[in-house]
């Protein structure tokens, strides 16, 4: 089921007018169909139509499954642009404009029969509030799963006596969120840590200790000075596909000063960040039809890993906040940590596994995110860590045109499991009109194989590699 390329030549060509690489839903599409060969037809009949498909594949060694769903109907927005004489002299041309305003919605009134008896074969119910779906394109490794979304415009022009000729041009569509930035949401995890060491003491040097005071101290009862503490981070659980704003991770480090040796109350540790690593991945699902039951697949988008730090002696130190009233630091804007998305329609991002995609549900073909990853901190030589894992939302692009120029953020406190407001009292961790012409059981296989990684702007700022 191969998705739809550019198919042009001088004998017919599909060509946009402007530098914009994709539409909108509601978007005007302009365009034109250019012949550019001698010809001499006494009839020639040229239409120009627009489609678009979504479609899901599962394949194995002894059989293939296939979801197939028309979003466009090409012969619901068909033009006929032209129906006459067509006379072209040796290299001249001839062209003939049209236009298509894109819908806002799928076409729910050409689904297939199979759907239609069976509504368990789509992912949602047939009717006519299904939005028009972004541009998609995902593949498993080996290829033996793939889903797609995509729009096309074609044209044909059927000459007498000289036979019937075709071109088709690809229209990329992207989704905004209407209206200004969302409000990012954080979400805090707290983890308990001890470290125990002489190290923790102020003044503590071991090169300064004789030889016998190192055997005292490997042969000593009295256990080393203990520090309990609690790490806090915070992390969203919402994002939104835009550049002018770093992706958000904040840290603090607040002591248990009842779980603390005595030694160590009341005093000011140093905690170093040790490593970042930071990975949103997308996990997508298709669905394909089956005579009893749908056959569902998933796997998830996972290259090499782009979006971790690791921070060396080499490296300028970035200390953690130690204390109950100390501000969190955000470690994000301190490395610059970016998704890698544009809003610039002159600009196109290619399918690939390293393209981060908001969620979006449609018939067959449906996509989730999630933030994992590991913060290593160092305390006084010694390095602890806390674990990411939850679901988290992934918004497409604002729409903010005369709106705030860059998101706010929202952090709405609870403990690890809800929310919470910091720098908090530390807690216990608990249109265009004119136009031409007319107008259960299901299967689940997994194969974890993409995680978009966060990174660096192209400034050279310091950021994960």
């Amino acid at each position: 089921m191969p998705q739809a390329t550019p198919q042009n030549s001088p004998a017919l060509a599909v060509e946009l007018e402007g530098d914009a690489l994709w539409y909108q839903p509601g978007d005007v599409i302009i365009g034109r169909v250019v012949r550019r060969c001698s010809t001499k037809c006494q009839r020639a009949i040229l239409t120009v139509s627009l489609h678009g498909k979504a479609k899901s594949k599962l394949a194995n060694s002894e059989t293939q499954r296939r979801g197939r769903y028309t979003l466009i109907v090409g012969s619901r927005n068909k033009q006929q642009l032209w129906n006459g004489p067509v006379h072209i002299p040796e290299r001249g041309d001839q062209s003939w404009p049209f236009t298509f305003t894109l819908p806002t919605h799928a076409d729910s009134r050409c689904l297939p029969v199979s759907v239609k008896e069976n509504e368990k074969n789509s992912f949602v119910p047939f009717n006519n509030d299904v939005p028009l779906p972004a541009s998609f394109s995902g593949t498993s490794t080996g290829e033996s799963k793939e889903g797609f979304i995509e729009y096309y415009i074609e044209a044909e022009m059927q000459m007498h006596a000289h036979g019937t000729t075709t071109a088709v041009m690809p229209v990329r569509i992207e989704r905004y969120n209407p209206g200004p930035p969302i409000q990012m949401r954080m979400n805090l995890l707290n983890t308990l840590h001890t470290v125990q060491g002489d190290s923790l003491v102020p003044g503590y040097s071991r090169d300064q200790l004789t030889t016998s005071q190192k055997f005292k101290k490997i042969f000593s009862s009295v256990p080393p000075p203990k520090l309990a503490f609690t790490l806090q981070t915070w992390f969203p659980i919402t994002l939104q596909m835009d550049q002018s704003s770093h992706v958000p991770i904040k840290l603090r480090v607040v002591p248990k000063w009842d779980k603390t040796s005595e030694v160590l109350q009341d005093v000011l540790q140093t905690c170093r960040l040790r490593t970042l690593d930071i990975e949103i991945q997308t996990l997508v699902i298709i669905r394909c039809e089956g005579h009893l039951h749908p056959f569902d697949t998933e796997w998830k988008w996972c290259p090499k890993v782009q979006g971790s730090k690791q921070l060396g002696p080499r490296d300028t130190p970035v200390e953690i906040p130690f204390g109950h009233d100390s501000e969190p630091l955000d470690v994000g804007e301190v490395l610059n940590l970016r998704m890698k998305t544009t809003k610039d329609r002159r600009e196109i991002m290619p399918f690939n596994v390293q393209q981060l995609h908001p969620e979006f549900t449609t018939y067959n073909i449906r996509t989730k995110n999630r933030i994992q990853g590991t913060v290593e901190v160092e305390v006084a030589d010694k390095v602890i860590a806390a674990e990411i894992d939850r679901e988290i939302k992934v918004f497409p692009p604002a729409d903010d045109t005369g709106g705030p120029s860059g998101p706010a953020v929202d952090i709405i406190g609870a403990t690890s499991s809800t929310w919470i407001q910091p720098p908090p009292p530390y807690e216990e961790p608990p249109n265009f009109e004119d136009q031409h012409g007319s107008e259960g059981n299901r299967r689940i296989e997994k194969n974890e194989s993409v995680c978009p990684s966060i990174l660096p702007d192209e400034t050279g700022t310091p950021g994960l590699h």
